[in-house]
């Protein structure tokens, strides 16, 4: 398959969130993201996080899972699994970040993303890191079911048949 084309803003997202590899398709210089397991520590700016702290009368703080689906047509499959693979980079670096499962069937995903508590997951989402994450054009995403969380931002919905609101 070949290389998706890679947007000045998009590589300077990419570029912001996680260290880059540079190389050259048809004499265009284009960036790559490393694998997880090469990628430098996170970007996430830990002032911007909000840690859930109990005190002896506090009600046990309750974990949280957000959980999104997407349709993705084959052909942004490659940028949408770099995506995510960035995003997590960014959460190994907040506070509460329990783990992130991407399980694909087809071209449908279902991406989960597991805190320690609501208010951590909610300082992660309103941090530089969160906000600066794009998926790429022509990914849609289903409206999550009540419980399961928050739709991403800036997504079309695809089967829209309920309304988006608060779904913890």
């Amino acid at each position: 398959m070949a290389a998706m084309p890679i947007s000045r803003m998009e590589l300077h997202l990419w570029k912001w969130c996680c260290e880059t590899h540079t190389y050259s398709v048809a004499g265009v210089v284009c960036q790559t993201l490393p694998s997880l397991s090469e990628a430098q520590p996170s970007a996430f700016d830990k002032e911007t996080s909000v840690a859930a702290k109990a005190s002896p009368s506090d009600k046990p703080v309750k974990e949280f899972s957000n959980t999104n689906r997407y349709h993705v047509p084959l052909q942004f499959t490659d940028a949408f699994e770099t995506e995510w693979k960035c995003r997590e980079v960014g959460m190994r670096g907040a506070d509460g970040f329990r783990g992130l499962s991407v399980d694909r069937k087809g071209e449908e995903y279902t991406v989960t993303s597991r805190w320690a508590s609501i208010p951590q997951w909610e300082a992660y989402s309103c941090s530089p890191v969160a906000r600066r994450s794009h998926l790429p054009l022509g990914v849609w995403q289903y409206v999550p079911k009540k419980g399961d969380g928050f739709p991403d931002d800036f997504i079309p919905f695809k089967d829209m048949t309920q309304p988006v609101n608060a779904k913890y």
